[in-house]
């Protein structure tokens, strides 16, 4: 095989951020550990230990992800399937796709037979999703999604 031949065919492609920051003031983080600490002290006043800690934990986890950057991607459709950066999923992994055109954003919404990583959104930003979508049902079921998940929706709520 030349170089020429493993050289794949990209029929589109776009760079995107993994998620789109939601600016938090000062206000949102005294909020925030205000309700972490009311949770707390419930937990301590039930004596229930493990959930105090993992009340702690999660207080933590969620004021990194709330300070956190998004990374940027670059995603394109190819002949042999979806790619993500360097990785590759080929069409046969994907069992379906969607594209949400209703908010800010336009985002794509891809479910995968991968266990860990079973349903992907992907900010699809200013790209012309009615040609993503064209591009994709050459290749993939097109599945309605009706709504968002409720994870998506309470992040969308809390300015998350």
């Amino acid at each position: 095989m030349t170089l020429e031949e493993k050289k794949e065919k990209i029929l589109f492609s776009w760079t995107a951020p993994e998620f789109i920051r939601q600016p938090k003031n000062t206000g949102w983080f005294i909020i925030f550990f205000f309700v972490a600490s009311i949770f707390l002290a419930l937990s301590l006043w039930f004596k229930n230990y493990f959930f105090s800690g993992l009340i702690i934990l999660a207080t933590g986890l969620f004021f990194i992800q709330a300070l956190k950057v998004p990374k940027s991607f670059y995603f394109s459709i190819t002949e042999e399937g979806f790619k993500i950066n360097d990785k590759l999923i080929p069409y046969k992994e994907i069992d379906s796709f969607w594209i949400f055109a209703n908010s800010p954003f336009s985002s794509l919404s891809l479910k995968t037979k991968n266990l860990i990583n079973s349903h992907l959104i992907i900010l699809l930003k200013y790209q012309d999703a009615k040609k993503i979508r064209d591009l994709l049902l050459n290749f993939v079921k097109e599945k309605e999604e009706t709504e968002e998940s409720f994870s998506d929706w309470l992040a969308k709520k809390i300015n998350f």
